[in-house]
């Protein structure tokens, strides 16, 4: 089993949420919707991570609104656990520039992701900022 410590990035316009949807080329839930996510990158702040994840998915720049509880997830399709760092981060505008990683994006509410084909976790990370 490996162990990955993971930012999730709740971008928020408005008190709506960014959602995106994964690239059908993904090796893993290809086409399910996620908010920003991103692996630490070695010796990087969790802080940092979370706002160069926005800006490399997304295009957009933030400010850090909100750092919610971390806990760990393990995810028995792919054998590892996951340690989660959820964030809030708030942007000025909704012009999103999707990377090659995403197909879609939505603005949302947030109780309207049970809409939504999401990754594994999705409740247990909008419970970790208070969204939920």
């Amino acid at each position: 089993m490996r162990i990955s410590a993971v930012v999730i990035v709740f971008v928020r316009h408005h008190g709506k949420i960014l959602f995106l949807q994964r690239s059908k080329e993904r090796s893993y839930y290809a086409g399910k919707w996620q908010m920003v996510s991103g692996t630490l990158d070695q010796k990087e702040w969790v802080e940092d991570a979370a706002l160069r994840e926005v800006r490399e998915e997304t295009g957009l720049h933030g400010t850090i609104a909100y750092e919610g509880k971390s806990f760990e997830y393990y995810d028995e399709k792919i054998d590892v656990r996951f340690v989660i760092i959820p964030f809030i981060v708030d942007v000025d505008t909704p012009t999103v520039q999707l990377s090659t990683e995403h197909i879609a994006y939505a603005w949302i509410e947030p109780k309207d992701y049970v809409h939504y084909d999401c990754m594994p976790g999705t409740l247990e990370d909008f419970k970790a900022v208070n969204l939920l």
